[in-house]
């Protein structure tokens, strides 16, 4: 207990809501209520002078978005996946983020951004992987393995990502596509008379680089006579079968 006399004091005090770093406190003498032993009274302007509370706040991600432009994307396709924090970051070691492209996620390896509230991951299409809308597998897709992200004052990140499809997300900001998987025909109709066959793929189809339409020299057909009497089949033209 305080007797009297003391010349040092603990002053216990409870903060409302989280401090970032930037709030600060000033303690000062209220006016005529604190004396010395001759009756001296402390002047109200002297003070501790301005204590910056520490920053107990941890980063957290605001937005998962890419450079990439909007579009569907194939094996050996490389993506970035950029992460923007509140505040700077400091990473140290490689992090990993779970991608939506297969049945458990893709992980995709921390690349780049130190000292800065941006940090890119980098994602490699493999064969096999798929996503009509790329993004995040979960709220959860971010792990650190053994690696560290914190801010300038030591406190570790909030590793909640935006929930996927939600603002933030990264298929919310951006629609991006991957498709590993090749288009292959899955039917051949001949017409009763001989003049023509309906092929379907299993998939729509473009000419070349995924682009415009395909023509007649985009197919190859083999003739096989069997011993019948025809000698040959030419392709003539190309025409869609849509209305």
């Amino acid at each position: 207990p305080i007797v009297g006399g003391e010349t040092t004091f603990r002053l216990v005090f409870a903060i409302t809501g989280q401090v970032s770093g930037l709030e600060s406190i000033v303690i000062r003498p209220v006016l005529n209520e604190i004396f010395d032993r001759a009756g001296n009274a402390a002047p109200t302007t002297t003070s501790t002078g301005v204590i910056t509370l520490f920053d107990t706040s941890p980063p957290v991600i605001l937005n998962v978005s890419s450079s990439l432009a909007n579009g569907s994307y194939k094996e050996t396709s490389i993506i970035d996946v950029e992460m923007t924090f509140n505040e700077v970051v400091y990473v140290v070691g490689a992090p990993i983020l779970n991608m939506n492209t297969i049945a458990g996620g893709r992980n995709i390896a921390y690349s780049v951004g130190n000292a800065t509230k941006v940090i890119t991951f980098s994602y490699t299409v493999v064969n096999g992987d798929n996503s009509l809308d790329l993004d995040c597998s979960a709220t959860t897709a971010l792990s650190l393995y053994g690696s560290t992200i914190k801010d300038a004052s030591g406190n570790d990140a909030a590793l909640v990502l935006p929930t996927p499809g939600a603002l933030g997300s990264l298929s919310f900001n951006k629609d991006i596509n991957i498709d590993t998987t090749k288009p292959t025909i899955v039917a051949g109709y001949l017409d009763s008379t001989n003049a023509f066959v309906n092929i379907t793929f299993s998939e729509g189809v473009f000419g070349f680089s995924g682009t415009g339409a395909i023509n007649l020299s985009d197919l190859q057909l083999t003739f096989a006579a069997n011993g019948g009497s025809a000698t040959g089949v030419t392709m003539t033209s190309l025409v869609s079968t849509a209305g």
